[in-house]
């Protein structure tokens, strides 16, 4: 697969994710390289998968999305932990098709969806969680005013590596 996201007949799309994304998700999910690098925990069998679908989609403290490149589902991004009263959230992104992590997509959905976060969520505080070792997570995050901050969540004391938490502050 060839894309250039410059190229003007290439669309990007965030699109609510729905069970029409469940099946390419799921062979994201079962990759142990990409479990690895994207920290995914826990047992994968397609009836957790599918509950964690399921929860998703309708638990209002969560937002997420299809990223969208040209129709093609090639990656996954959202919210959880969303506070309306304090008007924060955890911002989480991953692109599970390795064809389209070196061309710069990283950046534009992450500026689709902090642009949806402040616009649509009204939210003020957007951190993430990023494994330290993982240094294009680490570079995206930094290029786009993401700063290290506190603490982690207790969500990720238990890793076996080091977790940053790092918080946006728009320019």
């Amino acid at each position: 697969m060839k894309l250039n996201i410059n190229n003007p007949n290439n669309n990007i799309l965030l699109e609510p994710i729905s069970k029409d994304h469940l099946h390419k998700t799921y062979e994201w999910i079962i990759d142990p390289a990409f479990r690895k690098e994207f920290m995914v925990r826990g047992n994968v069998s397609w009836e957790n998968h599918k509950s964690y679908f399921h929860n998703l989609i309708h638990d209002p403290s969560k937002q997420g999305y299809a990223v969208l490149l040209d129709h093609l589902h090639v990656g996954n991004c959202g919210f959880k932990h969303i506070d309306n009263l304090d008007q924060s959230a955890e911002l989480w992104l991953y692109l599970g098709s390795i064809e389209v992590r070196s061309i710069g997509l990283g950046g534009h959905v992450l500026g689709m969806l902090l642009k949806r976060g402040v616009n649509d969520l009204r939210l003020k505080d957007i951190y993430v969680h990023v494994a330290e070792n993982n240094k294009l997570a680490m570079n995206l995050y930094r290029k786009n005013n993401f700063v290290e901050y506190g603490d982690l969540s207790e969500e990720w004391k238990d890793r076996n590596l080091k977790i940053l938490r790092m918080h946006w502050r728009p320019s």
